[in-house]
């Protein structure tokens, strides 16, 4: 015996079946497009990661060098017990050093490094300038000193009551 209503229920039967499958199908390709853009974006992150990992390693190393060249040049001019003719050689070799990395880094990375590069002759120079004006501002304070005492001696050789000189 047939139901009434058997062709309604199996057009609704397939109505339903086609849904499903059409539900499945949908979740699958959702589900497999997920899987492939998180693959895709963790491919993407691990590469920015090991750039950015480069550029630290890069800024680390530039900044090791840098700061090397500024405890040598804190050191020109400040000590007599150290030879400043070997230590202006390294100086120099350090800065061609920095130079060379420069080179090798690109630029945004290095902006600030590459200005200081860049401006180290320029403060190497002042300094040499302000060590000898130093050098001179106690050569003309000894003169000076020195004229003091003279003048002290003078006027203690001079008589008060008599310009007379004593000799």
């Amino acid at each position: 015996m047939k139901a009434k209503n058997y062709r309604l229920i199996t057009k609704k039967s397939f109505q339903f079946s086609i849904g499903m499958v059409l539900c499945i199908s949908l979740t699958i390709i959702t589900f497999l497009s997920f899987t492939y853009t998180a693959h895709y974006e963790s491919q993407k992150i691990s590469t920015m990661t090991k750039s950015y990992d480069d550029m630290y390693a890069n800024q680390i190393y530039l900044t090791e060098k840098a700061d090397s060249l500024s405890n040598y040049i804190q050191m020109l001019g400040g000590d007599d017990h150290i030879n400043q003719i070997t230590l202006q050689r390294i100086v120099s070799d350090r800065k061609m050093l920095l130079n060379s990395v420069l080179d090798d880094v690109i630029n945004e990375n290095a902006i600030l490094y590459k200005k200081l590069s860049g401006q180290i002759n320029e403060f190497l120079n002042t300094k040499e300038q302000i060590r000898r004006s130093t050098i001179e501002e106690n050569l003309v304070r000894g003169d000076l000193q020195r004229c003091n005492e003279d003048n002290k001696e003078a006027t203690h050789k001079l008589t008060i009551g008599s310009i007379s000189l004593n000799n």
